[in-house]
């Protein structure tokens, strides 16, 4: 497997894009990608994983706040 490293400029630009997709509040979800991306930020830290791993941890802290974006990020490039 590839290991991936962690962006949380591009985690928050990802979670964003997934929450316009569900037309969600733009403020709330700049809150929720805040979160989550502070929160892996702290997770990751000198951590190397695949992108699954990063995606699994992901979809588990937007699960928190949102399960229909925590489910869509999970999900994202795939027909669901």
């Amino acid at each position: 497997m590839r290991k991936v490293k962690f962006s949380q400029k591009r985690l928050t630009k990802e979670i964003m894009q997934e929450a316009k997709v569900l037309q969600m509040h733009m403020g709330a979800a700049e809150i929720m990608a805040g979160r989550v991306s502070a929160s892996l930020t702290k997770w990751a830290d000198g951590r190397e994983m695949t992108q699954h791993e990063l995606d699994q941890k992901v979809a588990r802290e937007l699960k928190k706040y949102n399960p229909d974006l925590a489910y869509l990020y999970q999900h994202r490039g795939r027909m669901i």
